[in-house]
C-alpha cells in the first residue's frame, strides 16, 4: 500500500471542512461520497470486492434477522464465510500452491513446476471484513437489530479513515453519533490533539527509523551484534510509532468529525506481562479475537488443558490474519504461549522494583518476538537472535558499524542522537501517563503540543508508507 500520513491528513481534513459546511441532512451521503472517492483513489480495481462484501454483509444481516434456529445459523454462516474465504485466500494463495506442489512432488507425481501464484493484496481488505463479520455476528446474537439503512452499513463498512489500517470499530459504537456528524468543539479539540501526536509518532520517529531497520535486516548476517541489538529494539518503536501514529491520525478525524471510536492503543509497552501487552496493543483486533475467537471457543471457563488451547488457537488466528508465512505464525504462537504463562500477581503488585523489572522484561520478550514479525523466514530470524548473544563487541568499530547504517554519511551521529532524544521524550511522556510519577498542569500539555508540532515541521519525514497496511 502506497500512500502516506501527509496525503491522508490532506484528505481527511478536506473532508471534514466540507462536512461541516453542509447541512446536516446531507452529511451522511457527503462522508458516503468521501469513502468512495477515497478508496477508488487509492485502489479502484478493488472497490468490486468493497462493494460485494458490503451488499453480502448488508443482505445477509437482514436474512439472520429474520430467521431462526438453524435457519439463522446457516444465514450466519453464508454471509460471513465467503468474504472470511477470501481474506484467507488472498493472504495464503501463494503458500498454498507452494505446500501442493511440494506434495505432489514428495509422493512421486513429477516435478510439478511453479504457476506463479501469489498473494494478492487488496486495500483494507483484512480490515473492513472483520468489521463486517463483527456486525453480522453481532446482528446473530441479538446484540442489535441489523440495521434496514444500506447507507449506515455503507459507510461503517467503508470508513476511509479506518480502512487502510483500522481501528477495526464496532457498528454500535460507531452508529451512536451517526446522525449527529458535524462540529463540536470537544470532540474536535480532542481529535487535533490526537492527529498532532500521530503525526509526530510516525513522521518524526517512525519513518526516520526505518531506513536504519531496513539497512541492518537487509544485512544482518554481516553487522554487528550491537547493530541487531539497535535494529531490534529500533524495529519495536518503529512499528509502535507508525501504526499507533496512524491511528491517532485516524481517530482524530473521527473525532472531528463527531463520529464515536474505540481506543486502539494504550502505551503497549508499559505492560507488566504480554497478556497486559494485548489489552493495550491493537485493542480493536485484540478485542474482535476476544469476542468472537477466543469466547467462542470456550474462553477460561473450562480446563486448564482447553484454555491453553483456546489461547493457542486464538493467536494462531491473529497470526494467520498479519500474514501469509510461517514466521507470522510462530509470532502468534508464541504470543499465545506468553500469554497464557503471564502471571496474575505482576498486574496487581505494587512494588516499584517489580514493575520496573516486569515492564522492562515484558518489553524485551515483545522485541525478540517483533524479530520473526520481521523476519522473510524463521531460519533468519533465529540466525538473526543468535547473532545478538555471540557477536556483541563494543569496541569503536562496532560502535561506527552499528551507528553509520542512520544515513551512511558523517550526519549518522547526529541524526542518531536526534532520533534517540526524540524517542526518549515520547517514552518519558508515556510512563507519566501510566504511572502519574509527575503531576501534568495545562502549560506543560501545551508546550507537549507546540514542541511536536515544530518537531513535525523540522523534523517530519514524509513519503514512507503505513507498516501494517500490508496486513
Amino acid at each position: 500500500m502506497e500512500s502516506n500520513i501527509l496525503l491522508f491528513c490532506l484528505f481527511a481534513l478536506a473532508v471534514t471542512l466540507v462536512i461541516y459546511a453542509l447541512p446536516k441532512r446531507f452529511r451522511l451521503w457527503g462522508l458516503l461520497l468521501a469513502n468512495c472517492t477515497f478508496y477508488l483513489m487509492c485502489s479502484w480495481k478493488m472497490s468490486v470486492v468493497l462493494l460485494a462484501v458490503i451488499l453480502l454483509t448488508y443482505k445477509g444481516s437482514l436474512w439472520i434477522a429474520y430467521s431462526e434456529g438453524k435457519q439463522r445459523r446457516r444465514a450466519l454462516a453464508l454471509t460471513i464465510v465467503p468474504s472470511l474465504l477470501l481474506l484467507f485466500l488472498t493472504k495464503y494463495i501463494g503458500l498454498i500452491d507452494e505446500f501442493a506442489r511440494s506434495l505432489l512432488n514428495m509422493i512421486g507425481v513429477g516435478e510439478v513446476s511453479s504457476n506463479g501464484i501469489k498473494a494478492v493484496s487488496i486495500l483494507g481488505l483484512s480490515y473492513y471484513v472483520f468489521k463486517a463479520t463483527s456486525y453480522a455476528i453481532d446482528v446473530y446474537r441479538r446484540k442489535y437489530e441489523a440495521d434496514s439503512n444500506f447507507v449506515n452499513v455503507f459507510v461503517y463498512i467503508s470508513f476511509f479513515a479506518h480502512i487502510l489500517c483500522g481501528p477495526i470499530s464496532r457498528y454500535d459504537v460507531y452508529k451512536e453519533n451517526l446522525h449527529e456528524i458535524g462540529y463540536r468543539e470537544t470532540s474536535a479539540v480532542a481529535g487535533i490533539r490526537k492527529i498532532i501526536l500521530g503525526i509526530f509518532m510516525k513522521a518524526v520517529i517512525a519513518d526516520r527509523l526505518s531506513l536504519y531497520v531496513s539497512n541492518i535486516y537487509a544485512d544482518y548476517s554481516s553487522a554487528p551484534g550491537l547493530a541487531l541489538w539497535m535494529a531490534a529494539i529500533f524495529y519495536a518503536i518503529q512499528l509502535y510509532c507508525d501504526f499507533a501514529g496512524y491511528s491517532y491520525v485516524a481517530i482524530g478525524f473521527t473525532d472531528m468529525l463527531g463520529l464515536r471510536c474505540e481506543v486502539n492503543f494504550n502505551r503497549p509497552y508499559y505492560s507488566r506481562t504480554i497478556k497486559e501487552f494485548w489489552s493495550r496493543w491493537h485493542i480493536t483486533l485484540s478485542a474482535w479475537l476476544r469476542d468472537y475467537v477466543y469466547i467462542s471457543l470456550g474462553g477460561n471457563r473450562c480446563s486448564r488443558l482447553r484454555y491453553f488451547m483456546n489461547v493457542m488457537l486464538t493467536f494462531l488466528v491473529s497470526g494467520i490474519w498479519h500474514g501469509a508465512g510461517m514466521t507470522f505464525i510462530v509470532w502468534g504462537l508464541l504470543h499465545g504461549l506468553f500469554v497464557y504463562l503471564s502471571p496474575k500477581a505482576l498486574s496487581k503488585t505494587n512494588n516499584k522494583l517489580l514493575v520496573c523489572g516486569s515492564v522492562l522484561v515484558t518489553f524485551l520478550i515483545s522485541v525478540f518476538l517483533w524479530i520473526f514479525f520481521r523476519s522473510e523466514s524463521v531460519h533468519d530470524a533465529s540466525i538473526f537472535i543468535w547473532r545478538m548473544f555471540t557477536d556483541v563487541h563494543f569496541d569503536i568499530s562496532s560502535l561506527q558499524m552499528s551507528i553509520l547504517p542512520f544515513d551512511n554519511r558523517n550526519t549518522c551521529i547526529a541524526k542518531f542522537m536526534v532520533i534517540l532524544g526524540f524517542i526518549l521524550l515520547l517514552g518519558l511522556k508515556e510512563w507519566n501517563d501510566v504511572f502519574g510519577t509527575m503531576k501534568g498542569r495545562a502549560w506543560m500539555r501545551s508546550a507537549w503540543y507546540i514542541f511536536m508540532m515544530f518537531s513535525i515541521l523540522l523534523f517530519g519525514k514524509f513519503g514512507a508508507g503505513f507498516i501494517y497496511g500490508n496486513f
